[in-house]
């Protein structure tokens, strides 16, 4: 998707622009919800399987892949159109899902999770890149937090709509409910959504541009990380042996590699000279931070519930309604207040505060803590989530060189993402070590 020099052409307008941002927020709502849709039937899924020792694969399949492909994947819109990538991963995605319903197996489970992971991945990336260029750049701040409210509420809403599911129905239509859903949206993008003669293509220049290497070693790089903070610290797998070291050491390896290919290729992966850029240098970090703090207080809150407090799957999603309605309002808002103000850096600095206190909190509750109190913990990180993600997200739409908005966003999301899958492998370490230590004592 050349933007550099024609930006126009990929614009939409009049009732389609409508159509399309329904649809975009329809296959994104999916996408997210599956993030943290599975958290409450962890439980549910572990006993009908009889294997709860690798249930948490179930979450963590899903995020490898999700996290893993984002680069890639925004580097084939950029090749090969918003429309063709949106449609077929929704397709992909839908698959997958169906897959995931009928699995007979915790393995079978685990592996069709990874594959869905793959299709969220394309379904969010295209979705961030498309939503940056179907308007003019004045008018992105109109539409980013509409899709920020969609990715947070999914996100949060996920254990609420898992519970309910797993409560009333069966695990399995956790999944099957992508189906109806992604089909209206794909069918509204294939209507609504269209995308200039990309030009004379081959598999060729295709393969030539994605830069193979690079997006195999952002894979292999994501893989052995979340594998080594996955298993480090469980049983037959302490976290000074081999099994553990050898590919943690590895993934950190492959950076300068990784590093040094991506400065020589003229069409990288990753622009790594947009690092030199004091704004996007920072937000990277702060989104990083973002999702490994959004993601752990959403998937691992409800099941503290189902535990601690031996809550069902929908009361434990009910009881995560302070979050989730704050998020949302607070969405909306963050965005009008950097379109009023042109200012984001206050906004920023006092969420990302008041989500630190929030955290901080949430972690001195005991077996006997009153839920109100718990519920204004809630409200804090309701707060700080609802203004940081669409914030962030807009800071980079501003800050960067239209022609490499695409590259940047989809950089972006992977940050996100990769402190999601960082966080929460690293958080199922922490809580399988404290829950054996205790048991032994």
């Amino acid at each position: 998707m050349d933007v550099t020099f024609d930006a126009e052409k990929y614009y939409v307008y009049g009732h389609k622009r409508i159509i399309v941002v329904i649809a975009l927020s329809l296959i994104l709502f999916i996408s997210a919800l599956d993030s943290t849709i599975v958290s409450v039937a962890l439980p549910v899924i572990g006993a009908y399987f009889d294997d709860y020792s690798q249930a948490s694969w179930v979450v963590t399949a899903y995020l490898i892949s999700y996290t893993a492909f984002l680069p890639l994947i925004s580097k084939l819109t950029d090749i090969l159109g918003r429309r063709p990538i949106l449609v077929f991963s929704t397709l992909f995605f839908l698959l997958w899902s169906g897959a995931c319903g009928g699995a007979k197996s915790m393995i079978q489970l685990i592996i069709f999770r990874a594959m869905q992971g793959i299709g969220g991945s394309a379904i969010y990336s295209a979705v961030i890149i498309t939503i940056s260029t179907m308007v003019p750049r004045t008018e992105v701040a109109m539409y980013t937090p509409i899709l920020g409210v969609v990715f947070a509420l999914s996100s949060v809403a996920g254990p609420l709509v898992g519970g309910a599911i797993t409560t009333h129905i069966h695990w399995g239509w956790i999944f099957f409910v992508n189906l109806p859903i992604g089909a209206v949206g794909a069918g509204l993008v294939f209507y609504g959504l269209k995308d200039p003669d990309p030009g004379p293509l081959s598999l060729r220049i295709v393969a030539r541009r994605i830069d193979p290497i690079g997006s195999f070693l952002i894979l292999s790089m994501s893989v052995l990380l979340a594998y080594a903070l996955q298993v480090g610290g469980t049983t037959g797998y302490p976290w000074v042996s081999a099994k553990v070291l050898v590919p943690l050491l590895v993934s950190f390896g492959l950076i300068p590699f990784f590093i040094f290919l991506e400065i020589r290729r003229s069409e990288p992966l990753v622009p790594l000279h947009l690092f030199r850029q004091r704004n996007f240098a920072i937000i990277i970090i702060y989104t990083l931070s973002l999702g490994a703090g959004f993601f752990i207080t959403t998937i691992f809150l409800p099941q503290r519930m189902e535990i601690v407090d031996m809550l069902s799957p929908i009361a434990s999603g009910v009881r995560m309604l302070p979050q989730l309605l704050l998020l949302g309002a607070l969405s909306m808002l963050g965005g009008a207040l950097v379109i009023l103000t042109r200012s984001y850096r206050p906004l920023l600095t006092a969420s990302a505060a008041l989500g630190a206190v929030g955290c901080g909190l949430l972690s001195t509750l005991t077996a006997h803590t009153r839920f109100p109190a718990q519920y204004g913990f809630e409200a804090l990180l309701g707060t700080s989530f609802g203004v940081t993600i669409p914030v962030s997200t807009m800071v980079v739409q501003f800050s960067t060189p239209r022609q490499f908005l695409v590259p940047a966003t989809g950089f972006q999301t992977f940050a996100r993402q990769l402190g999601a899958l960082v966080g929460i492998a690293m958080g199922t370490a922490l809580l399988n070590s404290r829950v054996r230590s205790k048991l032994s004592a």
